[in-house]
């Protein structure tokens, strides 16, 4: 896999992903959604959405997959300019928070693997579709693919 290198890089590759993706695996990635958006609301000094009573915070949302797969992370609602300028002026100084608060919550994910462990999760669950629809097909019920290295990462907990 190429390294991907700036936000527009991770963005591209997203969109890219979901739309190559198996539909199924469009929960996948609102589950990356989710923990990005969990990341950006653990506010604290220098880190995370700016926080004074919280309304923005309260505001974040994840939203999709849409019907070409791809998953929304939003804040500010009808205040949506409000949040625009909480995030993109630099001049600003919070107590808690940051600006650019969803670009670094991103790149956060990145940096802890995001989209490789994405495609490690994608990967398992396609292979697991597939060992359980031959299982099925063979008549074999409740012990699909026991001892094959799929089942192995499985079991430690590193396959999904």
């Amino acid at each position: 896999m190429s390294k991907v290198r700036g936000i527009d890089g991770v963005v591209r590759t997203l969109q890219q992903m979901a739309k190559d993706a198996d539909p199924t695996l469009a929960v996948e990635m609102r589950r990356d959604g989710e923990q990005i958006m969990t990341d950006i609301k653990d506010t604290r000094p220098g880190r995370g959405v700016p926080r004074k009573d919280g309304i923005l915070a309260g505001s974040g949302r994840v939203e999709g997959p849409d019907a070409a797969g791809l998953v929304s992370l939003t804040f500010g609602g009808a205040a949506a300019a409000y949040a625009l300028r909480q995030h993109e002026d630099l001049t600003l100084r919070h107590k808690l928070g940051e600006a650019r608060y969803l670009t670094r919550g991103i790149e956060r994910w990145v940096a802890k693997g995001g989209p490789r462990a994405a495609l490690w999760r994608a990967a398992n669950n396609l292979i697991g579709k597939s060992l359980r629809a031959r299982a099925q097909a063979r008549g074999e019920r409740g012990r699909f693919a026991s001892g094959t290295r799929y089942d192995a990462l499985r079991r430690r907990g590193t396959g999904g």
